[in-house]
C-alpha cells in the first residue's frame, strides 16, 4: 500500500507528547513526556558532535508531528560514516517497548528489493532480461497459482476455480514494457476493482487471477500518465521469477529470491515474508489505525497475491544494511549497481518529481530564499493496514551521503515530512560547514 500523496505536503505543527508513552529511559535526563532511546553505532568516519545535531534534529522533528502519532516508531538516520538509532513508544499499547529487535510490516518500502533485483538483473542480463522487454513472455508461477491465503482474516475464500489465460488474447499488457511497469507508466491500476482491491478480500485471489486481471484488461496504453500501481510491482514479481528461470533453471518464489539475492547476503537475520518465526512473534509491533483520533488494533498483513509489492517485514537493525546498500556504501557489487539503476529517474510522477524503478524524487524542503536551493531525496513509503514507513537517501553535499528510514506502527502516518524534517538541518549544517 501507498500513503496518500497529499501527505508528502502536510505541514509540522502539532506537538506530540502522546508518542513517548512507554519509551525506554534516555540518559540525558529529559523530562519523561518526551524522552526517547537514541543510540550510534561507530562506523569508518567518526565526528565528534554529529551525534548531537542528528538528536536534536530527530527530536524537533517529532515535537512537531501532527497528532494523532504512532504508539511507537525506530528512526535510522545515516550521517557522516555514522549510524544512529531513535526509539520511543511501544510494540503494543500496554506492552513492551521499541527497540532495535522490533518487527515492523514496511508494506511498500518492498518495492524497492523488487527493483534493486530487477536493476541488478537487467545490467547483468540475466536471461537476457532488459528494461524495454515486454512481461508476458517472462510470467512464471512458483507453487500453486489458483492458491488463497490458507487461513484468511476476517472473512471467507471460496476455492478458486483456474481461468488459464488465452494464449494470445492478450489486452494492453504487450504494449507494456519492465521500465513501464516498474516506472506506475504502464496504465494499469493501483489495485484490483473491488472488491479484490480491498484488504480483506485481497485474501481472496490467487496469483492467477491477478495475472489474468492484467493481462486480458483493457488499460491507457502505455507510456500511460503517472499512476501508483500496487499490482505493476506485484506482477514485476512473476517477472522475476521467469528471469531466474531462465538463468538458472529453477522455479523459485518471490520472497525465496528477496532472500537468497539480497536479505541473506547484507545479513539481514531479522526480515521476513509471511512467516515470521515462533519465537520471533513477541517482537512483531502491533499494527493501528485510528478512529476520531483513537488508536484502534488494525489487521496484520496476510496473504497477498503480489508479494513483490508489499510483503516484507524488518527491523531497525537489518533496515540500516538495506539502507547502506541503497546508498551504495556496503553489499555485494551487483547489488549496488542494481541499486544505482533502480535509483536513476527514468520519467516523472504526476508531481513533476523524478520516478525511477519504485524510487521517486522529492526536494529536500519547499524552495525558501534564506537556504540554499533544496537536493533531491530520492524516496519510496510504505503502509498496510497499521504501520507507516519510509526511506530516504541524500547524496549532497558531494563529500557526505545522508540517509534515514522510519518504522511506525500507525497508518497514515506523515512519515515524509517527519524523514525530511531530520534531514534538512543535517543537510543545511553540512553546506554552511563547507562554505566556511
Amino acid at each position: 500500500m501507498r500513503l496518500d500523496a497529499s501527505m508528502r505536503g502536510v505541514a509540522l505543527v502539532v506537538a506530540a507528547a502522546a508518542l513517548c508513552a512507554g519509551c525506554a529511559q534516555f540518559s540525558s535526563g529529559l523530562p519523561g513526556p518526551t524522552r526517547g532511546a537514541f543510540e550510534s553505532r561507530r562506523s569508518a568516519l567518526p565526528a565528534a558532535g554529529d551525534g548531537r545535531l542528528v538528536k536534536r534534529a530527530i527530536e524537533k522533528a517529532l515535537a512537531a508531528m501532527p497528532a494523532p502519532t504512532p504508539p511507537g516508531l525506530a528512526i535510522v538516520v545515516y550521517f557522516k560514516g555514522k549510524t544512529y538509532y531513535y526509539y520511543q513508544g511501544v510494540r503494543a499499547l500496554g506492552g513492551k517497548p521499541i527497540d532495535s529487535g522490533s518487527i515492523f510490516e514496511l508494506g511498500s518500502l518492498t518495492k524497492t528489493f523488487t527493483a534493486i533485483m530487477l536493476g541488478s538483473d537487467v545490467n547483468q542480463r540475466a536471461g537476457g532480461v532488459k528494461l524495454s522487454d515486454h512481461p508476458v513472455p517472462w510470467i512464471v508461477f512458483a507453487g500453486n497459482p489458483n492458491q488463497v491465503a490458507p487461513h484468511p482474516v476476517q472473512t471467507t475464500c471460496a476455492t478458486p476455480t483456474a481461468t488459464p489465460v488465452p494464449r494470445g488474447d492478450y489486452g494492453t499488457v504487450k504494449e507494456m514494457t519492465l521500465e513501464e511497469l516498474a516506472t506506475h507508466t504502464s496504465g494499469l491500476p493501483y489495485t484490483p476493482p473491488p472488491p479484490n482491491g480491498f484488504i480483506v478480500q485481497r485474501q481472496c485471489y490467487s496469483p492467477q487471477q491477478l495475472v489474468n486481471y492484467i493481462e486480458t484488461g483493457r488499460f491507457p496504453k502505455p507510456p500511460a500518465p503517472w499512476v501508483y500501481s500496487n499490482i505493476a510491482f506485484g506482477y514485476l514479481g512473476y517477472v522475476l521469477q521467469g528471469v531466474n528461470r531462465k538463468a538458472t533453471g529453477r522455479t523459485t518464489p518471490w520472497y525465496v529470491l528477496a532472500r537468497d539475492r539480497i536479505i541473506d547476503p547484507l545479513k539481514m537475520t531479522h526480515t521476513y515474508g509471511l512467516d515470521i518465526p515462533h519465537d520471533m512473534l513477541a517482537e512483531y509491533v502491533q499494527p493501528y489505525r485510528f478512529v476520531a483520533g483513537a488508536p484502534v488494533k488494525a489487521l496484520h498483513w496476510t496473504w497477498d497475491p503480489y508479494p513483490a509489492a508489499g510483503l516484507l517485514r524488518s527491523t531497525a537493525t537489518d533496515m540500516t544494511r538495506f539502507l547502506e546498500l541503497a546508498l551504495r556504501l556496503r553489499g555485494p557489487a551487483a547489488l549496488i549497481a542494481g541499486a544505482e539503476t533502480a535509483e536513476k529517474a527514468y520519467t516523472k510522477n504526476n508531481f513533476g518529481d523524478g520516478q525511477g524503478l519504485a524510487w521517486e524524487y522529492v526536494p529536500l524542503y519547499v524552495q525558501d530564499p534564506s537556504k540554499p536551493p533544496p537536493p533531491q531525496v530520492i524516496w519510496k513509503d510504505g503502509a498496510t493496514a497499521g504501520c507507516s514507513t519510509w526511506i530516504g537517501l541524500l547524496f549532497k553535499p558531494a563529500k557526505q551521503v545522508a540517509g534515514i528510514v522510519v518504522l511506525t506502527n500507525g497508518a497514515n502516518m506523515p512519515v515524509g515530512p517527519l524523514a525530511r524534517a531530520v534531514l534538512t538541518p543535517l543537510y543545511l549544517n553540512e553546506v554552511r560547514s563547507q562554505r566556511d
